[in-house]
């Protein structure tokens, strides 16, 4: 997650030179909402608590790279960075009045690095009417990679979902012709994003999903959903969720004496997060044998030769 923060800031960089000085190598006088002779201000929404607050050190290590910017070489052009986290607890409802107060009262000059596919969609309009800067959104929702014509003020940041799934599905029908796919999934656009693209990618071949099962981000959790999937038979499991989810089907998954081959997908299988979830296993049935995983990335699924051990996992670019 930090190498993913440090990426955008450094992109950010670079943008912020030629936004600050009119394009020019040389600091200007020009400046604009958010940008003064000696300042830039950039603004965040993201959640630093709730379920998906794992996702905080994205902003954290945003925010850490500027820092270095302004230590080491003054901030951009002589201008430093000022960026400022808020926590929409990964909720659209507080994103859209939070994403206001950053523009409206604090001024940004841009809004860097939000999270969540339902809360960035719902301020895009806002903030492209507004013509401020909505950079580097930190979600793969397909949208943001194919609207660009009516959201100019909108760059996404990550290879997209619909995407990422297809080529799951190419790996599961020229490898896996007979597996009975149950796919548990978000229910909003990321998790639906997910889903289409390996409907999709199947094509002919998506009678090989038996069951699908959805969640809301408010559950406490999904053991009935898991549970209805183990029912069905499918002995291919697709998560299309976020990481405190993930974590917590892992585990109950161990905890159920189910073992079918699974399918993690690039928001959810980093080092960290595999680490917990055999921590919640081992606590959960210290004696169960986990299920065979496959972990996904942005441009690979690679077979871990021991489940949830990161180790030896490969991964893509992200």
């Amino acid at each position: 997650m930090t190498q993913i923060g440090r990426r955008f800031a450094a992109i950010a960089a670079l943008l912020f030179a030629v936004a600050a000085c009119g394009g020019s190598a040389a600091p200007a006088a020009q400046t604009d909402v958010g940008i003064t002779s000696n300042s830039i201000l950039l603004g965040n929404t993201i959640a630093l608590s709730g379920a998906a607050a794992a996702y905080g050190t994205i902003a954290n290590a945003s925010n850490a790279y500027f820092t270095y910017i302004n230590n080491t070489q003054g901030g951009v052009n002589g201008r430093k960075i000022t960026y400022k986290i808020l926590d929409d607890v990964y909720n659209p409802a507080n994103t859209v009045p939070l994403t206001k107060q950053l523009v409206e009262q604090d001024q940004v000059f841009a809004m860097f690095g939000g999270l969540g596919t339902q809360a960035q969609t719902s301020v895009r309009d806002y903030l492209n009417n507004k013509k401020v800067p909505q950079l580097f959104v930190a979600t793969g929702a397909t949208t943001f990679m194919s609207d660009f014509s009516s959201h100019s003020y909108t760059i996404g940041w990550q290879p997209p979902y619909q995407g990422e799934a297809r080529i799951y599905a190419k790996d599961v029908v020229t490898n896996h012709s007979g597996a009975k796919i149950g796919v548990l999934y978000q229910n909003d656009d990321y998790g639906q994003d997910y889903l289409k693209g390996l409907t999709d990618g199947l094509g002919a071949n998506a009678s090989m999903i038996v069951d699908k099962q959805s969640y809301d981000v408010t559950a406490a959790s999904v053991a009935s959903q898991l549970s209805t999937l183990k029912g069905k038979g499918a002995d291919t499991l697709f998560l299309f969720t976020t990481p405190t989810f993930t974590i917590r089907s892992l585990a109950t998954i161990t905890a159920l004496h189910w073992e079918p081959t699974i399918y993690l997908n690039s928001v959810s299988n980093p080092q960290v997060y595999m680490g917990i979830a055999a921590k919640c296993t081992s606590k959960s049935s210290p004696t169960a044998r986990p299920a065979t995983s496959t972990m996904g990335s942005t441009s690979t699924a690679s077979r871990l030769p021991t489940p949830w051990s990161t180790s030896s996992r490969k991964r893509g670019p992200t």
